[in-house]
Formats: structure tokens, sequence, C-alpha cells
């Protein structure tokens, strides 16, 4: 038994009941097929409705437990059902919480705000991971260059996940390799593209 507050226990059981009925099915089918399932099939849309009918518990008072454990209790539920069909799961992704802590008000609206409300499955993305240099960003090979347009990204990417259905991913490149961790910046794109 765990110590959770009764409102987290009671959300966890609705997630059970989804994960029980849905995720686990479409993780097998997605198995059975050796593939992920593609972006129109019915288990998204259903993921959605889900969703909106049951949203992910707000800093409201209701929960004690602080938004990190409500998360990894919430998301250790779902990854018991099917872990591949956790990350496949529609939404912003791991993009969210860095531009909710670093992005503009403006830059909140235009990633996040086309999650909100929508009655279709939407994805985000996130480009950390580098061939030659795995997830450790003073080592990022690839760049972001000033020009009078905006930044210039020039480099390659991997392990993106979801890249391929992502309505905007946000990628993480350096600004000035001198100065290592801290020469690091995120950029986004609202049109992902296939390279």
């Amino acid at each position: 038994m765990n110590n959770f507050s009764a409102a987290l226990n009671a959300y966890i059981e609705q997630v059970r009941e989804w994960g029980q009925r849905e995720v686990r099915r479409a993780g097998l089918e997605a198995d059975r097929n050796g593939a992920p399932l593609p972006p129109d099939h019915p288990y998204f849309a259903a993921y959605v409705d889900f969703r909106r009918r049951h949203p992910v518990p707000a800093d409201d008072g209701a929960m004690p437990e602080g938004p990190a454990v409500r998360m990894a209790a919430i998301n250790e539920e779902n990854a018991y059902w099917d872990r591949g069909m956790g990350v496949a799961a529609p939404g912003p992704g791991l993009p969210a919480p860095i531009v909710t802590a670093a992005g503009t008000p403006e830059q909140r609206e235009r990633f996040l705000g086309p999650f909100r409300g929508t009655d279709i499955p939407r994805w985000g993305s996130f480009a950390l991971t580098e061939p030659s240099g795995g997830s450790d960003t003073a080592a990022f090979r690839t760049r972001a260059t000033r020009t009078d347009r905006g930044y210039l990204l020039n480099g390659a990417k991997c392990f993106i996940g979801n890249a391929a259905r992502a309505d905007w991913v946000l990628v993480q490149a350096n600004l000035d390799p001198d100065k290592g961790r801290a020469g690091s910046g995120r950029f986004s794109s609202s049109v992902a593209t296939a390279a």
C-alpha cells in the first residue's frame, strides 16, 4: 500500500482502469505489428478523450503531493500497462516543462496552447540526443548561429520520440561551444520536418 492521498489514489485507479482496458491492448497490437500505431489509430483519439474527461490533477490543493510525485505515480501506473504506449501518447511531451519554466507567455501560448482543449491527437517532441555525444549538452555539435532572420541550426539529432508525428519540436543546440553547458540553448519549430 502507498502513502498517497485519497485524491491521488482515486486518480491512479482511473488510470489503472484505462490501462487495463485500452493501453495494454494497444501496446500488444503495436508489438504484433512490429511498428508503432499510426497517428490516426482510434486509440489516440480515445486517449485524448480520456485525458479530457480525466485531466491530470493540477496544483489546486486537493492533493498534498507535489507535481513531480503526482507525475511519477501516474507514469509508473501507465508504464505497468505498456511503457511504449506511454511514450507514444499524444500531448506536448518532454518539452512542456521546459517551455513552461523558461518560455515567455507568448511562447507558452504558441507551443502549449494548441494542446489545451483539443479533440484531436497532437504531439510534441524533444530533439536532445546526438549520435556522437548522447545527451551531454557540453558535447553537443549541433550549433545555433544567430542570423538577421533568427537562428540557423546545423547538426544531427537521434532518438527523437514522436518526431515523425509531432506538431512541433524543441531542439537543444549549442550557441557558444566555448561555454560548455552554459552555451546551450533551446529552439522551437511549430512544424516538424524530416531530414
